[in-house]
């Protein structure tokens, strides 16, 4: 038998013993993903039936979410709060309008984000039920984004309402649908300067 034969019947026999378990001090712990910017100066422009710029205002840690404050200008060219919206790894929800509070969070988005998620969606001027019905890639004049398209089905008196919204990672909003028919489409994206701390 050559040498080459006996060191490899030798490695044959050596049992085979299961790794020990990685320390959890080494594990890496996923990096969270949020469905809309987080960063002040962060600047969208939509085209609907107008033309809507919106840019967050403020950004701020709040019981473990972020709550982000969003501000457009309104007729006189003043910019006026819009929307306060509460962020989490991989969920969405709108907390008021206007400047006004919501009596429950309306949810855009439920985590976990996989196809077929869905949630009850109850509050000031809305119900129905939200279903996260695909990923997709879009391609709007603002370019492409890997999207998880949203559908809230609403019950009306005369049928059903389909919303449709696609949402990218760290940009939000990209095209919103109402029956079929485009309501908000992202015309440009302006990411925010992070402030260095």
């Amino acid at each position: 038998m050559s040498r080459f034969a006996v060191l490899l019947a030798a490695f044959a026999v050596v049992p085979s013993g299961t790794a020990a378990p990685v320390p959890k001090h080494l594990m890496r712990t996923p990096e969270p993903v949020y469905y809309y910017p987080l960063v002040p100066g962060t600047k969208w422009v939509y085209n609907d039936r107008t033309q809507i710029i919106d840019r967050v205002e403020d950004s701020k840690e709040v019981q473990g979410a972020k709550v982000v404050t969003v501000v457009a200008p309104n007729g006189q060219g003043v910019n006026a709060v819009d929307d306060v919206m509460q962020v989490t790894d991989g969920g969405l929800a709108r907390l008021g309008l206007g400047g006004g509070a919501f009596n429950a969070p309306l949810v855009f988005l439920q985590s976990p984000v996989r196809v077929g998620t869905t949630w009850e969606v109850k509050t000031s001027g809305a119900e129905g039920t939200g279903t996260i019905a695909a990923l997709e890639k879009l391609t709007v004049a603002a370019g492409t984004f890997d999207t998880v398209r949203v559908d809230l089905a609403q019950p009306q008196a005369n049928g059903q309402r389909t919303v449709s919204a696609c949402y990218a990672p760290n940009v939000g909003l990209v095209r919103m649908t109402d029956n079929g028919k485009d309501v908000w489409v992202l015309q440009s994206f302006t990411p925010g300067k992070p402030t260095q701390k």
